[in-house]
């Protein structure tokens, strides 16, 4: 009885969730979100970043969320800029400034247990807590408290929106689809490497080894008959390329998408494209503008 006693003296538990028997300290699993987690928030200079990263020397446990419109991610980046300014985050040193990039924007801030990346990606918003194992379930909680703190930066969050966000729409492009995997075709039927000239055969029975004579002809045949599958799919894009490039020449030249009185624009683009209205970073604009056809492209 003395020693269960003596052990059940020596348990606590520490306020960081850490479980202490006898002096030894074993990490357990935070079960909930602080309810001031969003508003510990605070800005790290990214010299500050790469010294944390270097010094951290044994892993820290981390949680990973994908958001997709629970939270709009141009909510999201005026919300983060009103609060913090520019994106901190080691991948905005990597980007381009046009569309085309794996991670568009990110924050990467202090918290309360550690630190918290913010990431705006093409079609979703991923979340890196590190310090921490968090149940999925609560991305209910932390969603709540950011948007709720919405209301202290609404001035801000207006501005940034008004002044430093374009209004773009994002469709799918057929062109492009086929235009990619047409050279796809082509750069596998270059592969083969087919010269029927240099490629001819003698015949089998004036060959002098039959079962040499036989596998030549089988190899060659195998990378023809494949040739003749990849000519037929390239013969049968290729026309439906040339369609939707004329069909996207036309429009971007003829119809604007917020025109809603054009009946032929809005016939077209609800046959042929897919809007996405509630991401702030996309692969394409419709234009009227010609010297823009290379982002449609």
């Amino acid at each position: 009885m003395d020693f269960y006693y003596n052990v059940a003296k020596s348990v606590r538990l520490t306020r960081l969730g850490a479980l202490a028997i006898n002096g030894t300290v074993m990490t357990t699993q935070l079960n909930r979100l602080a309810g001031d987690y969003v508003a510990s928030f605070e800005f790290v200079h990214p010299k500050d970043i790469i010294e944390a990263i270097r010094e951290q020397k044994t892993p820290r446990p981390a949680t990973m969320w994908t958001l997709g419109n629970e939270i709009r991610p141009s909510d999201l980046y005026c919300y983060l800029g009103a609060r913090f300014g520019q994106p901190n985050g080691l991948q905005n040193f990597l980007r381009n400034d046009d569309s085309d990039n794996l991670v568009h924007w990110e924050w990467h801030l202090k918290t309360s247990i550690g630190y918290i990346t913010i990431a705006g990606l093409n079609f979703r918003t991923d979340v890196w807590i590190t310090g921490d194992k968090l149940p999925d379930t609560e991305k209910t909680e932390f969603i709540r408290q950011v948007k709720s703190d919405f209301s202290r930066y609404g001035k801000e969050m207006a501005h940034i929106r008004k002044e430093h966000l374009e209004p773009w729409i994002e469709f799918v492009n057929p062109y492009q689809r086929l235009r990619r995997a047409v050279k796809q075709l082509i750069e596998e039927l270059d592969k083969l490497n087919l010269n029927p000239a240099s490629d001819a055969l003698p015949s089998l029975l004036e060959s002098e080894d039959l079962s040499a004579g036989g596998d030549q002809w089988r190899d060659r045949a195998a990378d023809y008959s494949k040739a003749i599958g990849l000519s037929f799919g390239i013969r049968a894009m290729v026309p439906v390329m040339a369609e939707s490039f004329v069909n996207l020449l036309f429009s971007s030249l003829r119809c604007d998408p917020f025109e809603k009185t054009d009946s032929f624009s809005m016939e077209f683009f609800a046959s042929r494209c897919t809007f996405e209205f509630d991401h702030s970073r996309t692969t394409a604009k419709v234009s009227k503008d010609l010297s823009k056809l290379a982002i449609l492209q």
